[in-house]
């Protein structure tokens, strides 16, 4: 059984969180995302939105309100909030982002956002129904029903309507689109695509200046501008 605390001097870089004075610290439940890219919903209560300074206060939090993530209420101060997952507290409404120093951060949002996600296409198949399912980022599987004829590429992003889970848009990862890294040594900033090419994506910076970086790390969030505003 896995435990259900980390050293905090042992957890992700990505993580805000002070490594000294409290050994320990919750392990988020086993999701969809690394440990990288996600966060206890405790320490976003605590230490990002500031509705708690404890974890009994957390639970009170989560039981005495209705917390949506990605329009669904959650109760489990380990459940794992994801990059870019939406939290929505009253009228309050948050999302998840990595700020330009590479560590996870909280976002104020508009109500009108919050009903709206963006996510990448990791991989897709064919079911045993015949159906095209797309495996996303944040660990959904879409399944595109049999007369849509849309073309749904991997590396591509959605635009997902949530919790529907119907798709919005679709931005696709082509010269000209506007990336966001969410891994690698440029983690935290926005380019413009110059090319592509296998595993490998080459991207340009507001100075100009190019540079080389894995297409796993490159998430498409828009072509001229920002779909979602996801920047800090």
């Amino acid at each position: 059984m896995p435990k259900q605390h980390l050293k905090r001097l042992a957890t992700p870089a990505t993580w805000p969180i002070k490594r000294k004075g409290i050994k320990f610290i919750v392990r988020p439940r086993p999701g969809s995302r690394k440990l990288e890219l996600g966060l206890p919903f405790n320490i976003v209560l605590k230490e990002l939105i500031g509705v708690a300074t404890t974890n009994k206060e957390a639970r009170y939090v989560l039981y005495d309100n209705e917390v949506l993530v990605d329009g669904k209420r959650r109760k489990d101060i380990r459940f794992q909030i994801g990059f870019l997952d939406v939290i929505s507290l009253g009228k309050d409404n948050y999302r998840l982002i990595i700020n330009n120093n590479g560590k996870l951060d909280i976002k104020s949002i508009p109500a009108k956002e919050s009903k709206l996600k963006i996510v990448k296409i990791n991989n897709k198949k064919i079911s045993k129904k015949n159906l095209t399912e797309l495996i996303l980022s944040d660990g959904r599987v879409l399944r595109i029903a049999k007369d849509d004829k849309t073309v749904y590429k991997t590396g591509d992003s959605l635009v997902l309507e949530v919790p529907e889970q119907k798709i919005s848009k679709i931005i696709k990862l082509e010269k000209g689109s506007l990336i966001f890294m969410s891994g690698g040594k440029h983690i935290g900033s926005v380019g413009i695509v110059e090319n592509v090419e296998g595993k490998k994506i080459f991207f340009k910076n507001d100075a100009g200046d190019v540079f080389e970086t894995y297409k796993e790390y490159a998430l498409v969030v828009g072509k001229k501008t920002l779909e979602l505003d996801i920047k800090k």
